[in-house]
């Protein structure tokens, strides 16, 4: 899937695939604004680009621990 057809808002479920990451995991990154969320009613939904961005912080952090 190419990234015109990946939607704008993926759900947790989703989320949990691409960064293999446990459901209760991805719900305490939206809690503490690790991973950028958008609350819809009972829903949380996560932009695409906020997955990109959690793994290019992440990427930085772990260059100084090596």
């Amino acid at each position: 899937m190419t990234t015109s057809e990946t939607p704008l808002l993926i759900t947790v479920k989703e989320a949990q695939a691409l960064l293999r990451r446990g459901r209760a995991r991805l719900y305490e990154m939206a809690a503490k604004g690790e991973l950028e969320s958008i609350r819809d009613g009972r829903s949380i939904l996560i932009p695409r680009d906020a997955i990109d961005n959690w793994l290019e912080m992440k990427l930085r952090q772990g260059l100084g621990r090596r």
